[in-house]
């Protein structure tokens, strides 16, 4: 009787294990499809970078306690997919201080942005971007340029405020 209660607890642990292996299988093949589905890290250039200051007739909702600047410059989509260009997956941090002391503020309502356009593979596109800017929280003028795709994030560069 000993010997078949033993059997029976090989077998179900026996059971457990290729159940475990089973689930962790499935698990392994949805996180690589689910993977596959969003492509590759994206492989991003910038050039011709400009950056020059807004004044108050320039822009609408001029806050005089902030200082505005036009971040323009040529993205570069060298990825494996297209890019559709949105102005949240931008955004611009200071190297020391308060990191939300620069807030990219050229919204959807854009006209860049306003059509969503899109950057296909292999292209490049000129992007503007429109930043606000709270010098006493900042420890210095140096800033850098982020692209942040749903938690891909790539620096795209280093630059001094004016």
């Amino acid at each position: 009787m000993k010997g078949k209660k033993r059997g029976a607890v090989v077998l179900w642990v026996l059971a457990a294990l290729l159940l475990a292996a089973v689930l962790a299988g499935f698990f392994a093949g949805y996180g690589a499809v689910k993977d596959a589905g969003r492509g590759t890290a994206w492989h991003l250039g910038l050039s011709g970078f400009s950056l020059r200051a807004l004044s108050e007739e320039e822009l609408a909702g001029y806050d005089p306690s902030r200082e505005y600047y036009e971040l323009e410059f040529e993205l570069a989509n060298n990825s494996e997919r297209e890019l559709q260009l949105d102005s949240y997956w931008f955004s611009v941090r200071p190297e020391s201080g308060n990191k939300y002391a620069v807030q990219v503020v050229s919204g959807d309502d854009s006209a860049q942005f306003a059509l969503r356009p899109v950057a296909p593979i292999g292209t490049s596109t000129t992007v503007r971007l429109v930043l606000a800017v709270r010098p006493e929280e900042m420890e210095n003028r140096r800033v850098q340029l982020l692209f942040d795709e749903y938690g891909e994030q790539q620096q795209m560069g280093t630059f001094d405020l004016p």
